[in-house]
Protein backbone atom coordinates (compact mmCIF):
# COMPACT_ATOMS: atom_id res chain seq x y z
CA UNK A 1 0.00 0.00 0.00
CA UNK A 2 1.60 3.25 -1.27
CA UNK A 3 1.21 6.77 -0.90
CA UNK A 4 1.95 10.16 -2.22
CA UNK A 5 2.15 13.05 0.52
CA UNK A 6 1.77 16.91 -0.14
CA UNK A 7 0.49 19.39 1.64
CA UNK A 8 -3.27 18.94 0.65
CA UNK A 9 -3.04 15.18 1.81
CA UNK A 10 -6.16 13.80 3.11
CA UNK A 11 -4.33 12.38 6.46
CA UNK A 12 -7.16 10.67 7.95
CA UNK A 13 -8.36 8.79 5.21
CA UNK A 14 -4.35 7.69 4.67
CA UNK A 15 -4.74 6.85 8.46
CA UNK A 16 -8.07 5.08 8.60
CA UNK A 17 -6.97 2.96 5.11
CA UNK A 18 -3.60 1.56 7.26
CA UNK A 19 -5.31 0.96 9.96
CA UNK A 20 -7.72 -1.37 7.73
CA UNK A 21 -4.23 -3.08 6.36
CA UNK A 22 -3.27 -3.74 10.33
CA UNK A 23 -6.32 -5.34 11.27
CA UNK A 24 -6.42 -7.67 8.62
CA UNK A 25 -2.72 -9.14 8.71
CA UNK A 26 -3.10 -9.09 12.97
CA UNK A 27 -5.78 -8.57 15.62
CA UNK A 28 -3.31 -7.63 18.30
CA UNK A 29 -4.90 -4.16 19.22
CA UNK A 30 -0.98 -2.91 20.41
CA UNK A 31 0.57 -4.05 17.47
CA UNK A 32 -2.39 -2.22 15.32
CA UNK A 33 -2.13 1.13 17.67
CA UNK A 34 1.79 1.27 17.56
CA UNK A 35 1.74 0.96 13.63
CA UNK A 36 -0.84 3.28 13.54
CA UNK A 37 0.79 5.76 16.00
CA UNK A 38 4.25 5.03 14.06
CA UNK A 39 2.33 5.73 10.77
CA UNK A 40 0.61 8.69 11.85
CA UNK A 41 4.06 10.58 13.10
CA UNK A 42 6.06 9.92 9.55
CA UNK A 43 3.37 11.15 8.11
CA UNK A 44 2.23 13.84 9.89
CA UNK A 45 6.25 15.19 9.62
CA UNK A 46 5.96 14.60 5.76
CA UNK A 47 3.37 16.87 5.37
CA UNK A 48 4.58 19.71 8.00
CA UNK A 49 8.09 19.80 6.92
CA UNK A 50 8.30 18.60 3.33
CA UNK A 51 6.83 19.79 0.29
CA UNK A 52 6.27 16.11 -1.36
CA UNK A 53 6.77 12.26 -0.01
CA UNK A 54 6.21 9.05 -0.29
CA UNK A 55 4.74 6.35 2.35
CA UNK A 56 4.55 2.35 2.14
CA UNK A 57 3.60 -0.16 4.27
CA UNK A 58 3.57 -3.80 3.29
CA UNK A 59 3.69 -7.19 5.52
CA UNK A 60 5.69 -10.00 4.91
CA UNK A 61 6.94 -12.98 7.23
CA UNK A 62 4.77 -11.66 10.15
CA UNK A 63 6.69 -8.23 9.77
CA UNK A 64 5.15 -4.77 9.29
CA UNK A 65 7.72 -2.89 6.81
CA UNK A 66 7.44 0.82 6.79
CA UNK A 67 9.13 3.17 4.15
CA UNK A 68 8.53 6.93 3.71
CA UNK A 69 11.29 9.40 2.29
CA UNK A 70 11.01 13.07 1.24
CA UNK A 71 12.04 16.07 -0.23
CA UNK A 72 12.21 18.51 2.83
CA UNK A 73 15.70 19.80 3.99
CA UNK A 74 16.47 16.62 6.54
CA UNK A 75 17.00 17.13 10.28
CA UNK A 76 18.40 20.21 11.27
CA UNK A 77 20.93 19.01 13.27
CA UNK A 78 22.41 15.27 14.19
CA UNK A 79 20.35 12.69 14.27
CA UNK A 80 21.12 11.94 18.12
CA UNK A 81 19.97 15.60 19.22
CA UNK A 82 16.69 14.79 17.63
CA UNK A 83 16.51 11.46 19.58
CA UNK A 84 16.60 13.31 23.02
CA UNK A 85 12.92 13.15 24.77
CA UNK A 86 11.99 16.20 24.43
CA UNK A 87 14.16 17.74 21.70
CA UNK A 88 12.28 19.76 18.86
CA UNK A 89 13.24 22.51 16.25
CA UNK A 90 9.51 23.02 15.84
CA UNK A 91 8.31 23.77 18.75
CA UNK A 92 6.23 20.70 19.48
CA UNK A 93 6.81 18.65 22.36
CA UNK A 94 9.59 16.12 20.78
CA UNK A 95 7.94 12.93 21.24
CA UNK A 96 7.49 12.09 17.90
CA UNK A 97 11.31 10.40 16.68
CA UNK A 98 11.84 9.01 20.16
CA UNK A 99 9.03 7.21 19.84
CA UNK A 100 9.28 5.61 16.62
CA UNK A 101 12.81 4.04 18.19
CA UNK A 102 11.37 3.12 20.98
CA UNK A 103 7.87 1.43 18.91
CA UNK A 104 9.64 -0.10 15.97
CA UNK A 105 11.42 -3.65 16.49
CA UNK A 106 14.12 -2.04 13.81
CA UNK A 107 14.02 1.32 12.80
CA UNK A 108 16.68 3.06 9.86
CA UNK A 109 16.71 6.69 9.22
CA UNK A 110 18.97 8.56 6.69
CA UNK A 111 18.94 12.30 6.34
CA UNK A 112 20.41 15.36 4.41
CA UNK A 113 19.45 18.63 2.94
CA UNK A 114 17.50 17.05 0.06
CA UNK A 115 15.46 14.69 2.05
CA UNK A 116 14.99 11.52 4.54
CA UNK A 117 13.92 8.34 4.32
CA UNK A 118 12.93 6.46 6.74
CA UNK A 119 12.80 2.39 7.36
CA UNK A 120 10.68 0.83 9.82
CA UNK A 121 9.91 -2.69 10.50
CA UNK A 122 7.54 -4.11 13.32
CA UNK A 123 7.02 -7.56 13.52
CA UNK A 124 3.27 -8.76 14.44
Amino acid sequence: MQFQLNKSTDIQSIISQIEKFVLSKTKNKIIVSEVVIISSEIIYNIIKFAPLGEFSIASQNNMFIINANDTGKGFSLTLEDSLKEGFSTANSLGLGLPSLFRMCDDIKITTSNIGTKICCFKEF
